[in-house]
């Protein structure tokens, strides 16, 4: 419930001044929004409430589907190093090895339901009363019929590679500072 507003904020930032050019040639565009509030009092004036939740259902699947490919993605490939190592805990598995497994996670969140965030993103991007269908899976046969299953996939490479580092610090991390920390 609040990240989805936090994503169409994100998007929004992202993407504006895309595609339009100032006549004379030059490169320079004012963006159409000055800051997060300035989108938030936009959207709540043009859309309501309910237009911060564009795109929650593919937010709601990446997080939800994403997040079971994790810690699922964590946990099993914890259990093989483990088997592999003849331990029984993952306390016995070294930084390296949780470092691995994390980076292994992390890449199949973002690798697993990708196509959902790109549906979520588009969504979040088309500007309030735009004559494109917005729904989920209008979105997704839009994309299919002008792109094809590539189209799904736009960006996928280095947000699978952004992933590995960071979700490697992060399952190192919790699991270091578990076994070092008495609670």
């Amino acid at each position: 419930m609040v990240l989805t507003p936090v994503e169409l904020v994100k998007c929004k930032l992202q993407v504006q001044g895309l595609n339009k050019h100032v006549p004379g040639g030059s490169d320079l565009v004012r963006p159409t929004y000055n800051g997060p509030v300035h989108i938030l009092r936009d959207i709540l004036r043009k859309e309501g409430v309910a237009g911060f939740y564009r795109g929650h259902l593919g937010t709601f699947l990446r997080e939800s589907g994403g997040g079971a490919a994790w810690f699922g993605t964590y946990e099993w490939v914890c259990k093989g190093m483990m088997e592999r190592n003849g331990v029984t805990s993952k306390d016995d598995l070294t930084p390296w090895h949780l470092m691995g497994a994390g980076a292994l996670a992390g890449m199949m969140f973002n690798f697993s339901l990708f196509p959902a965030d790109v549906i979520k993103s588009r969504q979040q991007t088309m500007e309030a009363g735009s004559k494109s269908k917005a729904g989920f899976t209008d979105i997704a046969k839009e994309i299919y019929v002008n792109q094809g299953i590539k189209g799904f996939y736009r960006g996928c490479g280095i947000t699978v590679a952004r992933s590995a580092p960071t979700s490697g610090v992060i399952f190192m991390t919790y699991e270091l500072l578990k076994r070092n920390l008495p609670l």
